[in-house]
C-alpha cells in the first residue's frame, strides 16, 4: 500500500509555459483544485485553483506566478496511510508523487485515494461498529482485541481519536459479525463506555430502507 500504487493515470502536470485559465480548465476537467508544474521530469511546484484567480493576469504563464504551495509532494515508497496525512494537513485535493532522485512519476487525487481506501476490508465487508470512550491512559489495544476475539469475533478495522481539551479518546472497532450484543455486554463488564454502537437491527433496519425505496421506484 505505498503512494506508487496509487497514483492516476488520468492525470497531465502543467507546464511552466502553460497559461492560468489554461490550469483552470484543466482542474476542472480533473475536478482537483491543485495541479503539479514540472519542467521534464523535475517537479517545479504545485499550483491551487486559488493562487490562479488571486493573480492579477490569469493569461499568464503558471510559471511566472507567486504559488502559495510550492514543492508539497510525497515519495513513491511512502505509505499510503502517510499520504493520507499529508493531504488532509495541507487540505490538498491533489499530491504529486516524486521518486527516490525526486523526479515527477505522477500525482495521486484525493478522489482516487478515497475510492481506493474503500477497497479495505474495514469498508468492504458488513460488521458490527462499536465506538468505546476511554481516559488516554487506560487505552489497550491488546485487552481490546482479546475481549472481541473472546466472542468468536474478529477485528475488522480500529480507529482512534482524540478528544481536544480532553484526556479522554474515542475508538471506532468494526468487527466480522453484525451481532454484537456479546461483545457490548463483555465490554460492560470490564466496565467500558460505549457511546455508540451499530449491529444487527441497524443493519436490518437499513436493509428495509433500500427495499421500500426500491419498490417505490418501481411503483413509479
Amino acid at each position: 500500500m505505498l503512494a506508487n500504487d496509487f497514483i492516476s493515470e488520468d492525470i497531465s502536470p502543467l507546464k511552466t509555459s502553460d497559461t492560468g485559465i489554461q490550469a483552470i480548465q484543466m482542474m476542472e476537467e480533473y475536478r482537483v483544485n491543485h495541479l503539479p508544474i514540472v519542467n521534464d521530469s523535475d517537479l517545479l511546484a504545485l499550483i491551487s485553483e486559488d493562487d490562479v484567480l488571486e493573480y492579477e493576469n490569469p493569461e499568464d504563464p503558471v510559471g511566472a506566478m507567486p504559488i502559495s504551495h510550492s514543492r508539497q509532494y510525497v515519495k513513491d515508497h511512502q505509505h499510503i496511510l502517510e499520504v493520507f496525512r499529508i493531504i488532509y494537513l495541507q487540505r490538498l485535493t491533489l499530491i504529486p508523487v516524486v521518486n527516490k532522485n525526486d523526479k515527477y512519476v505522477g500525482s495521486i487525487t484525493l478522489h482516487d485515494l478515497m475510492f481506493k481506501i474503500g477497497e479495505f476490508d474495514l469498508f468492504q465487508n458488513p460488521g458490527g461498529i462499536i465506538v468505546l470512550e476511554i481516559n488516554t491512559r487506560d487505552y489497550s489495544a491488546g485487552e481490546i482485541v482479546r475481549i472481541i476475539e473472546s466472542n468468536d469475533s474478529t477485528i475488522l478495522g480500529l480507529l482512534t481519536n482524540s478528544m481536544q481539551d480532553t484526556t479522554k479518546m474515542t475508538i471506532t472497532i468494526k468487527v466480522n459479525k453484525l451481532d454484537i450484543t456479546p461483545i457490548l455486554q463483555t465490554f460492560y463488564r470490564f466496565n467500558y463506555t460505549v457511546s455508540a454502537s451499530f449491529g444487527q437491527n441497524d443493519y436490518n433496519d437499513l436493509l428495509r430502507d433500500r427495499y421500500d425505496s426500491l419498490m417505490n421506484y418501481l411503483s413509479i
